[in-house]
């Protein structure tokens, strides 16, 4: 019988002796040599003749100007750091072609991290797949980078093998996922550690990091779907992931190289966007077309559409009859036109890339074709209004701040209340809805800074506050007023409308106060987040309704009337109004020459745009989208409109002439402020 002292040695040793065995099973034993250096070497300067030497399988055909072009932007991103935009046609192989650029960059030592990010997580997982097939597939790239591609052969399919493979004694630490590949550490290969990962659009993006280390490189791939481009939603929440999650994955104090790459859906798509020099310069964007240059024999082409067609309604599916018109007379349907890619047609049913090109256009019709391959599509927004900050600047009418215009027939006011501050605005009018901004601002609300002020402990405070500013502002309404520009006269407003969408009660009591010169309001529509307006029945409610152009008032129980407004309809009359030249009816300027002085005035009148959106299953919708939180002078000046509508100044017909205003019977105002009165609820 063994001594336990001597059995203990035994069996240390069995376990030893069955590491040492595991061991030798995952140690993939030395790396095999270089077979064709000289190969290896060429490719490195040429990415062309890389991809075409190494999977010919999948870049069977010469690459095209435009194909070039595709891999000298991907480049250039790479050695510059810098962001650019290409939006390319569809089917012209800039995924597959991106793919194989980045195993040519890895390979090489070029990228040590790169993010591809796809419209979603099955595209992203599916380019990395497709990569790892390339770096599987290729006998080719097996013998001339054996450092990596043997590693890989080695896992004979079975990712999990990577973590505990060994090459001579040490961790490959090789990584063989579903969205990461990690390059195998070994001794003298440039892509030892580097890493390539890939991400949906709609996945979490921000702070990647991998092993302490950040990415240096990222490719947007198609990052939008045809629903995606097709939801506003969707599409602000993906730009501003490039924006914000994107282009930060460097890290502080440093940039990152990003390359997008797509072809355009619609309109205002994203890549339609980022290839818009005039609305994002930084992205240096570019647009590739199938078709160059038209030919010059045109009318030919339309027959050639028209044989194609009505041999497909006679059931003739590949339009034989125009392919023979075609190749009876191509000589002279040919002359003058230029394609991107002279190998991209079917040679078992085509004779050349124009009559493929042809045919697209055919079966798709010019519109769809010429947003998808030329990348010039058509807007069909269909009356959408997109105001920019600047032309708001841009439209003074160089009178003093303060100062009323002499043809003043009617003067406004709108209030919109916050917990902070009051936004006002005060807007001269004339028949023929011509409107002057005399003067905007903000009047600070003394809400406590402590809690939440929607809480509990806080309201009664906070009404206080709110009511104490409306009556500063009024006050100092009521003893100053607004010089006309003529006389000096001073002028007060002849009706103001105040928000009471937050806290109604202390916007009633004061509203109540000034005895009809300003009146409680609130908005309804879709940038409101409210529900949209509905103009109640005109019957039956004389007793309790008053009705208006896209306004109503009904009765508060205490507080008198409440004064419901379309908000969309009104935001769209301003957004129009700054788009009208000077002068002309339903046009409004604002005071001063100076446009920088309105900057963040202008900037919270387009925080709105008005929108037209498809949506799958339910059809066309519209509305405003808000594009930045802050946007009280939009409500204040919109809530002008509304006033300068129920004090009878409108757009005149053709055939109407500016009527001499009726005079108004003054109202009374309150001689002294009021204070310290406690505010009830109405409820």
């Amino acid at each position: 019988m063994t001594p336990p002292d001597q059995q203990k040695t035994l069996n240390q040793y069995d376990l030893e002796a069955r590491q040492k065995r595991r061991a030798s099973e995952r140690d993939i034993g030395p790396i095999p040599a270089i077979k064709n250096l000289r190969r290896r070497r060429k490719a490195k300067g040429n990415t062309e003749y890389y991809l075409r030497t190494y999977f010919d399988y999948i870049y069977f055909n010469p690459f095209s100007n435009d194909q070039k072009y595709i891999l000298k932007v991907l480049k250039s991103g790479v050695d510059s750091l810098g962001w650019q935009a290409l939006a390319a046609e569809r089917g012209g192989g800039k995924s597959q072609i991106t793919r194989g650029f980045i195993t040519h960059e890895v390979n090489y030592g070029r990228m040590n991290f790169v993010v591809l990010i796809n419209a979603n997580k099955a595209e992203a997982a599916n380019s990395l797949e497709n990569i790892q097939y390339m770096y599987e597939s290729s006998e080719l790239l097996a013998e001339d980078f054996p450092e990596i591609c043997y590693p890989v052969m080695k896992l004979e399919g079975a990712a999990q093998r990577a973590r505990m493979q060994i090459c001579e004694g040490e961790r490959t630490n090789l990584e063989w996922g579903r969205d990461i590949i990690t390059m195998p550490e070994i001794k003298n290969s440039l892509a030892a550690k580097a890493i390539i990962m890939t991400r949906g659009i709609d996945g979490a993006i921000r702070g990647l990091n991998k092993r302490a280390i950040r990415p240096d490189n990222v490719i947007l791939d198609d990052i939008e779907t045809r629903e995606s481009a097709y939801s506003v939603s969707q599409s602000r929440a993906r730009k501003a992931t490039v924006n914000q999650d994107v282009i930060g994955l460097a890290g502080p104090g440093k940039k990152i190289s990003a390359v997008m790459l797509g072809t355009i859906i619609k309109k205002d798509c994203i890549i339609d966007e980022y290839t818009d020099p005039k609305r994002q310069p930084a992205w240096h964007g570019v647009r590739q077309k199938l078709l160059i240059k038209k030919p010059d024999n045109l009318e030919m082409w339309d027959r050639f559409i028209e044989l194609r067609r009505a041999g497909q309604i006679e059931g003739d599916k590949l339009g034989k009859d125009a392919h023979l018109y075609y190749k009876k007379t191509r000589k002279k349907m040919d002359k003058g036109a230029e394609v991107s890619n002279k190998y991209r047609y079917n040679k078992e049913f085509e004779l050349s890339a124009l009559e493929a090109t042809y045919v697209l256009i055919a079966d798709m019709g010019w519109t769809d074709f010429a947003c998808e391959y030329q990348n010039e599509p058509e807007d069909n927004t269909q009356g959408s209004v997109n105001l920019e900050i600047a032309t708001v600047c841009k439209k003074v009418n160089h009178l003093e701040r303060g100062v009323v215009p002499a043809w003043c027939e009617k003067l406004t006011c709108y209030i919109d209340v916050g917990g902070r501050l009051l936004h006002w605005s005060i807007v001269a009018w004339r028949q023929g809805l011509e409107g002057y901004i005399v003067d905007y601002g903000t009047e600070p609300v003394h809400s406590p800074h402590t809690g939440k002020l929607n809480s509990d402990e806080n309201k009664e405070s906070v009404e206080n506050a709110i009511h104490s500013a409306l009556v500063d502002f009024y006050t100092w309404e009521r003893d100053n007023g607004w010089a006309n520009a003529d006389t000096g006269e001073v002028r007060h407003v002849d009706l103001g409308l105040v928000d009471s969408n937050w806290l109604p009660d202390p916007v009633c009591l004061f509203c109540q106060e000034t005895r009809g010169v300003f009146r409680p309001a609130q908005g309804f529509g879709t940038g409101s987040g409210k529900a949209k307006y509905k103009q109640p029945a005109s019957k039956g409610t004389a007793k309790t309704k008053k009705i208006g152009h896209h306004w109503y008032a009904s009765q508060l129980p205490r507080y008198g009337w409440l004064f419901n407004l379309d908000a969309d309809y009104f935001k769209n009359a301003v957004h129009t109004g700054f788009m009208i030249p000077e002068k002309m009816q339903g046009s409004i300027s604002l005071y001063g020459s100076d446009p920088v002085k309105h900057r963040d005035f202008a900037r919270q009148i387009v925080a709105e745009q008005w929108v037209r959106e498809f949506q799958p299953g339910k059809g066309w919708s519209e509305g405003f989208v808000v594009t930045y939180r802050h946007n009280h002078y939009l409500d204040t000046v919109a809530g002008n409109y509304a006033v300068a509508n129920m004090l009878g100044i409108k757009a005149l017909t053709k055939t109407e002439t500016k009527p001499t205003p009726k005079p108004t019977k003054p109202i009374k105002r309150p001689a002294k402020r009021t204070a310290g009165k406690k505010i009830k609820s109405r409820y």
